[in-house]
């Protein structure tokens, strides 16, 4: 019966998967890393008050790196609280206001250390050359919220519960994965083969 029910529920997924693979991998309310043109694309559900998420940033460090293959779709999923919603909106903000400007605000954001106060995400914003007074502005805009809504709900429809989560062509990955599985699921996804 548990043999049923977790196929049962794989299968749901990978429906929900097929059916959703474009809002999944090109919302143009992600950002998107690495080669926008890639063969394989690896999404992040991740937040970043998360500490396997902060580990796992070093890693998609060394992977956009070595694989100028790879594009990297960013999903706002802020599941630790308060402090961690605050965070995901103001980068979903950074992002609206000036594309260019997300990455080093994302990178100084995972990178932190200690709590993220709205004073502290401002400061790193200010740091990384965004409008702070803009940023605070539309921290609570609707759209902001509407991003990270559709964030939790494609998560949940995922079987994404907790952060990082990840979604690697076909295949959904809960929780941390370091480089070396990592990179034996991009090569899979690359060939389309599981088992090689």
């Amino acid at each position: 019966m548990q043999e049923r029910d977790k196929k049962a529920k794989e299968d749901q997924v990978t429906g929900f998967l097929g059916n959703n693979a474009e809002l999944i991998r090109n919302d143009p309310n992600s950002f998107v890393g690495g080669n926008p043109e890639g063969d394989v694309t690896l999404v992040e559900f991740f937040d970043y008050r998360c500490g396997y998420c902060k580990k796992f940033h070093p890693v998609l460090e060394e992977l956009l790196k070595t694989d100028k293959n790879l594009r990297v779709v960013s999903k706002e999923f802020p599941i630790l609280g308060p402090d961690s919603q605050l965070a995901s909106q103001a980068a979903i903000a950074a992002l609206i206001q000036d594309k260019a400007l997300y990455l080093p605000f994302h990178t100084a954001m995972m990178e932190a250390k200690g709590n993220l106060s709205k004073q502290r995400i401002l400061d790193i914003a200010e740091e990384t050359g965004l409008d702070i007074a803009r940023l605070a502005g539309n921290l609570q805009a609707r759209k902001i919220k509407e991003v990270v809504a559709m964030n939790y709900r494609l998560a949940q429809n995922l079987g994404i519960t907790g952060t990082p989560g990840f979604v690697i062509g076909d295949t959904v990955i809960p929780g941390y994965v370091d480089l070396q599985q990592m990179r034996r699921l991009i090569a899979e996804a690359r060939t389309g083969c599981k088992t090689c």
